[in-house]
């Protein structure tokens, strides 16, 4: 059977549901094909935190400042007019969410930050989402889509653009009805990342990771869009945490407690002893820094009795009640190695740790001095050493919510050929798309609002280009 929209979305998450109401503010019929088989499908988008911010800083800074912001954090890498229509649009589709019937507050938020969705989820072990403000936010634009006349289907895997005169008209997809071809004027691809699908992990990222997105994110439209000449960007950078490696077969200790704050006072190594990056670089660096590693599998955090008793017992944020690793590892049985000395430690993990006691003792007179800008890697901010017994060792590993590469768009979200000419009829947003976020240091602006702002840049560039379509008839 074939059909006929304005706008065809793939996925129900912020992204996509933000082009679909846009579009039907703007007059257009919507379809859209959500893989799960409940709505809103169970995407990065509903299991999110859902802090609305932009690079770290409040969504309504000057669209310049964000700009300049968030070149600096790509270390220019970033696509300019992708990161200017960004910086100019985000306040809009935090505009754009409230008028949708978002709620954002203090309650829950690090620092009093108005801008984290409520409610909150809860401080607990485990990933309570269910019930939390995206879960009503994203239920409540999948009805608003059905009242303005949109048709939302489950269960319907995506599998191929469908392509005429060089131009995609709509797509095929396997639906419990079986495979079904629905046509469109212009489809937009916002599918989340593809951190489900080991091999592309494996090929672009790492082979050890913790998915900590939706295993529903397996790239399927990256992969229709490749078949179609595709450009795709930052292939190899995600955004992530680093994570108890324990998470792996028990999954109550992913996202919470969070080894953050401790990675911050302590040492990252590899399986040999070596350290990974700057410990101050923060979390979401230091993620992609274990996957990057010669040991993904096989990372440490070493932390003295300071530590563990003082930043490992409380939560890292003010005003919030976060689980600490002290003690809630040893409540759920994780692994904790814990010895005397440095080198009865090194002994006690299981793996090589050769260098161990030599990092921890370069380290130490390294930073006594304050002259952690010596050490290979550097160390920065005020680190204190290693320097009360017991000695305990946390295996790490990169925890990947979605991946930052993908498809490559511009300032309009159209998908970009190999020569970075618009493909026709094609749009992208949210973890489907590249060009905003990555670089060496995984420049994050934030997912939340990144994928917002790009659904209406989506919506909006699908329905400009009904619009010509319809004038030059």
């Amino acid at each position: 059977m074939t059909h006929s929209f304005d706008v065809l979305v793939i996925g129900s998450g912020v992204a996509g549901l933000s082009a679909a109401r846009r579009a039907q503010q703007l007059g257009g019929s919507v379809l859209v094909l959500e893989k799960a088989w409940d709505l809103p499908g169970f995407g990065n988008s509903r299991q999110s935190g859902a802090i609305f911010v932009a690079a770290d800083a409040p969504p309504t800074t000057p669209p310049d400042v964000l700009y300049r912001r968030m070149m600096e954090r790509t270390d220019g890498t970033a696509r300019p007019d992708v990161v200017r229509a960004w910086a100019d649009n985000v306040a809009r589709a935090l505009r754009f969410q409230v008028a949708e019937g978002a709620v954002y507050g203090t309650r829950g938020a690090s620092d009093e930050s108005p801008y984290r969705l409520q409610p909150p989820q809860p401080q607990a072990l485990g990933r309570p989402w269910r019930g939390a403000g995206p879960d009503v936010f994203l239920t409540r634009l999948v009805d608003r889509v059905r009242v303005a006349s949109g048709t939302v289907i489950a269960g319907a895997r995506a599998r191929r653009l469908l392509v005429e005169g060089g131009r995609v008209v709509g797509v095929e997809a396997s639906t419990a009805d079986g495979v079904q071809r629905f046509r469109a004027r212009s489809v937009v691809m916002a599918d989340g990342g593809f951190q489900a699908n080991r091999e592309l992990m494996a090929r672009h990222v790492t082979t050890d990771y913790l998915l900590d997105g939706s295993p529903l994110d397996t790239g399927d439209c990256l992969q229709m869009a490749l078949e179609f000449g595709a450009r795709t960007a930052s292939m190899d950078v995600f955004y992530g945490h680093c994570r108890h490696r324990d998470a792996l077969h028990n999954p109550r200790l992913s996202p919470h407690p969070a080894p953050a704050a401790a990675i911050e006072a302590s040492l990252a190594v590899d399986a040999h002893g070596r350290r990974i990056a700057d410990e101050a670089a923060g979390t979401t660096v230091m993620a992609v820094a274990i996957a990057r590693s010669t040991t993904p599998g096989d990372c440490w955090l070493v932390l003295d009795d300071i530590t563990w008793t003082g930043t490992a017992a409380r939560g890292a944020r003010r005003n919030v009640a976060e689980l600490p690793l002290n003690p809630v590892l040893e409540q759920e049985g994780a692994t904790v190695v814990v010895a005397d000395s440095i080198e009865e430690l090194a002994v006690r993990i299981p793996a090589p740790m050769e260098a161990l006691a030599v990092t921890v003792t370069i380290y130490n007179r390294a930073v006594e001095r304050r002259a952690g800008h010596e050490l290979t890697p550097p160390r920065t901010g005020s680190p204190a050493p290693l320097a009360r017994a017991p000695y305990r060792a946390i295996p790490l590993i990169a925890g990947v919510y979605f991946t930052m590469g993908g498809v490559l768009v511009n300032g309009r979200a159209q998908v970009l050929d190999e020569r970075e000419r618009p493909i026709p009829g094609l749009l992208a947003a949210g973890g489907t798309m590249a060009g905003l976020m990555g670089g060496p240091r995984a420049g994050y602006a934030g997912g939340w609002g990144e994928a917002s702002t790009f659904g209406l840049l989506a919506g909006e560039s699908a329905m400009a280009a009904a619009r010509a379509e319809d004038a030059g008839d």
